[in-house]
Parts: C-alpha cells; sequence; structure tokens
C-alpha cells in the first residue's frame, strides 16, 4: 500500500524533530521560562530524551543513553513490525520522504511482533529480551535500536477521530517499542502522535518539544532544503534490523 500522505507528514516532523535533537546536543537549545519574571527551567532532562531506551532488569529497569555524538542521524523507523535503522544525515526533506517510502515498499508483509514483549509484565519481558539476545544477530540489531536518536512508527492505517487515533496508537494492533524514550506514530493519512517513555520524558520536557515542533512547522520556521543532520549521506541510509524469534 502506498504512503505518500504517512511518508511526507513523516519526513516533514522528522526533520523539525532532528533539528531539536541537534540543539539540544549542542546545548544551542533556549531554556524555557517558568512563569516566574525572568527565572528559567532546568533544561537538563533535555539530554536524555534522545539516544535512549528503557531496558527491563532482573530486579529493576534502567535506561540506555547512548552518546548523541557517535550515533547522531540514526533513527529507528517500523513498519509492519519490522524494524529499520534510517540514517539521515545529509538527507534535507524530500529525501528521507524517498528513504521512507523504500522502507513501506520493504516491509510488504508483516514481520514476527517483537515490539509486543515491551508491554508485558516487566519481568516476563527481561526474561524474553534475555534469550533473544543470546542470537548474536538479535543482540546486535538491539543495540542499533537502542542507541537511535528517536522513533518512528509508519504505521498502515488512517483512523479519523481522536478517540481512534489515540486508541490505534496506544492499543493498536502492532508496530510498536514502547521502551523507546520518544517516538512519533504516523498514519497514512497524515495524522501524527507523540508517544513518550516515561522513565526519562518527563510531561515538560516533551511536550515543549512537540509545543516547538508544530509551531516552527506551522511558521515555516524549519528548512527542508537543507539536511536534517548535517554532514555527508551514507552510501546506503537504511539498515534493517531483524530478529530472529527463539523459544521463550
Amino acid at each position: 500500500m502506498a504512503c505518500k500522505d504517512g511518508c511526507s507528514r513523516a519526513a516533514s516532523l522528522i526533520t523539525g524533530f532532528a533539528e531539536l535533537g541537534q540543539e539540544v546536543t549542542s546545548g544551542q537549545l533556549a531554556p524555557e521560562p517558568n512563569g516566574r519574571g525572568e527565572e528559567k527551567l532546568c533544561s537538563n532532562g533535555y539530554k536524555f530524551l534522545f539516544h535512549s531506551c528503557r531496558v527491563p532488569g532482573a530486579e529493576k529497569d534502567a535506561v540506555n543513553c547512548y552518546n548523541p555524538e557517535m550515533f547522531n542521524g540514526e533513527i529507528l523507523v517500523s513498519r509492519k513490525n519490522h524494524f529499520f535503522s534510517l540514517n539521515i544525515t545529509g538527507l534535507n526533506t524530500a529525501a528521507i520522504e524517498a528513504e521512507l517510502q523504500k522502507i513501506v515498499a520493504m516491509a510488504d508483509t508483516a514481520a514476527p511482533n517483537i515490539g509486543a514483549l515491551t508491554t508485558a509484565s516487566r519481568d516476563l519481558w527481561y526474561s524474553a529480551r534475555t534469550k533473544l539476545l543470546t542470537n548474536a544477530d538479535n543482540a546486535a540489531a538491539m543495540e542499533k535500536l537502542e542507541r537511535t536518536m528517536f522513533m518512528v512508527c509508519l504505521d498502515d492505517s488512517s483512523p479519523i477521530t481522536p478517540t481512534d487515533t489515540g486508541r490505534h496508537s496506544l492499543n493498536g494492533p502492532a508496530n510498536r517499542f514502547f521502551d523507546k524514550t520518544m517516538a512519533l506514530v504516523v498514519y497514512e493519512n497524515g495524522k501524527a502522535v507523540f508517544l513518550g517513555e516515561h522513565a526519562k520524558s518527563d510531561g515538560s520536557p516533551t511536550a515543549r518539544l512537540c509545543d516547538d515542533l508544530l509551531t516552527r512547522l506551522a511558521n515555516g520556521e524549519v528548512d527542508h532544503s537543507v539536511p536534517a543532520v548535517s554532514g555527508s549521506a551514507s552510501a546506503s541510509a537504511i539498515e534493517p534490523l531483524p530478529m530472529a524469534v527463539v523459544r521463550i
């Protein structure tokens, strides 16, 4: 199924969100006023939002945070339960959209729903993840998944009402990895939703990022003609992250 509206909207959001990520990494994101004169809110929490992922533990969970300078430009894209690392370095919005269209074509049929394990009890997910990681290819794919800037879920449905959109986003059939700190869910019809994993994504920073993103896009402040992340584009921007199913 073609995904023109969804891929177009996703590419636009990716460019704007990546711009905000660069500002966080470089320390250029302006601090937010707290409404009390000239005082500003602490911005320390922003640095944990990008390039991070919650992981289950035997006794308690942890959050893996990766060096943004090492993995700058890598985002996670999911489609029909398939996971892909997409390097947007050197790509403008039009080029990102073209890569998303390629991902849609590559993920023609559904893969096993590994992401559903992130909705299970944390003990079950810890046990399942431990077994998954006994496979070296799975371990490499999981590490690449966790270290990406943020996630984009390209869903193949088109909810209309806010209620249906909310239900699809949180309780849909598949295509999620809820441990990823920040995810944008983008539907075929262009509707989009933000999902945040609460271990590191507190309400104030994520709400501010979403507000800045939508405001900049609405005001034409995002330059879609230049790369979302500066640098040279890779020869192959898309890397599939398949995971072999093991007996849980």
